[in-house]
């Protein structure tokens, strides 16, 4: 059996706006679930953009642009899902610091309630970006350091020793 085809057109419907603009606003729908979530705030900034790009072009009648949105408006909700995935990670990290606070009995667990409730805030917000979120996980870890000293740590010695002398450079 072979099947014969006798003018065959083969028509691309892809700016046509009865093709893009049911897409488009399945999109939109799609991102007003994830508007509320927590993010980045690069993520936020460019989803917000591109939510209001793409209601804006489903207002007008160029399929191009909307095109254009969907495809904006899919990488938007991909990046919105990505740092929300890292807050909501980091969230936890803060989380269990600041039952690790309200548990410690140093002078410090007020500082670090304070620091906890700080980016927790931030999270919220949307305030912070990946390399804010990494700059705080190493002031958690610093500040549970710090709480774990003894609380006499800064006092020092009554008699330091220069252990200069006794530094060596290994030979490899």
């Amino acid at each position: 059996f072979w099947p014969i085809f006798d003018n065959f057109h083969l028509v691309y419907l892809g700016y046509d706006i009865d093709v893009v603009k049911p897409l488009l606003e399945e999109q939109v729908a799609e991102a007003q679930k994830w508007e509320s979530e927590i993010t980045t705030k690069s993520a936020k900034a460019a989803f917000n953009k591109a939510l209001a790009d793409a209601n804006t072009a489903l207002s007008g009648d160029n399929g191009l642009v909307m095109f254009k949105s969907v495809s904006a408006l899919v990488k938007a909700i991909n990046a919105v899902k990505d740092g929300n995935a890292l807050c909501q990670n980091m969230q936890e990290t803060v989380e269990a610091f600041m039952t690790y606070a309200e548990d410690s009995s140093s002078p410090l667990a007020d500082e670090a309630k304070e620091l906890g409730g700080t980016i927790f805030n931030k999270l919220e917000a949307c305030e912070l970006d990946e390399a804010d979120i990494e700059a705080y996980k190493l002031n958690l870890r610093e500040m549970r350091l710090k709480m774990e000293l003894p609380a006499d740590y800064t006092e020092g010695y009554a008699d330091p020793q220069d252990l200069t002398a006794f530094i060596q450079t290994p030979n490899f």
